[in-house]
């Protein structure tokens, strides 16, 4: 019963893939979507730089958002090995006639050339840039409240999802691993708040 669950949400995600990456042969969007997948995310850690030279309580959130992110990538090791998975542009290349058929899978899709260039891995499950993100973004949220820049930051996790979700980088279950993995790791940082708030206190004392 579970794998014929599980059988069919892999089905469904292939088929949302496939569906999305039909709209791949427009250089416009293939542009903007290969920006949002790989660049935007750099947006993260310069804020986070940024939040290290403002007030004691902003450099505070910039601390937790790290510890969250190397927690996150902890927990992240440990479920990497639950579900072997190529990449949907790997697995399935692209069914866009501008770049060929299907039978010539990842040979004719330009994603897979650029792929190769900025990415390391073939492995979809999980997404490491969805756990950055999603490690990211839960403490800031927590810390920060709805403001212009939290929103911000939440538009902007939603267009790294979705542009790696376009290129084939990812299937939507990665990133139900990613903010499981996430989501973990900010309960931790939540439990030990108070105990950790004086600490953080020490160290916010050295930075300039």
């Amino acid at each position: 019963m579970n794998f014929m669950v599980a059988e069919n949400l892999f089905s469904l995600e292939e088929a949302l893939y496939l569906e999305a990456n039909s709209l791949a042969g427009f250089f416009l969007l293939d542009l903007l979507m290969f920006f949002f997948a790989v660049f935007l995310i750099y947006l993260l850690p310069i804020y986070v730089v940024y939040l290290l030279f403002q007030t004691s309580d902003d450099k505070k959130i910039a601390l937790i958002i790290c510890l969250s992110i190397l927690l996150t990538f902890v927990f992240l090791n440990g479920i990497s090995g639950l579900l072997i998975r190529d990449r949907p542009l790997i697995e399935h290349g692209t069914v866009s006639e501008f770049y060929g058929s299907r039978t010539e899978r990842v040979f004719n899709n330009p994603f897979t050339l650029l792929h190769n260039i900025f990415e390391t891995s073939y492995d979809s499950f999980p997404s490491n840039h969805m756990a950055v993100v999603v490690g990211f973004l839960i403490p800031l949220l927590y810390k920060k409240d709805i403001n212009p820049k939290t929103l911000f930051f939440l538009i902007l996790s939603f267009l790294i999802g979705i542009g790696r979700f376009f290129v084939g980088y990812h299937y939507p279950i990665d990133y139900i691993g990613s903010f499981f993995a996430a989501s973990l790791a900010f309960g931790i940082i939540y439990l030990v708040d108070k105990d950790l708030d004086g600490y953080l206190d020490l160290v916010v004392d050295r930075i300039p």
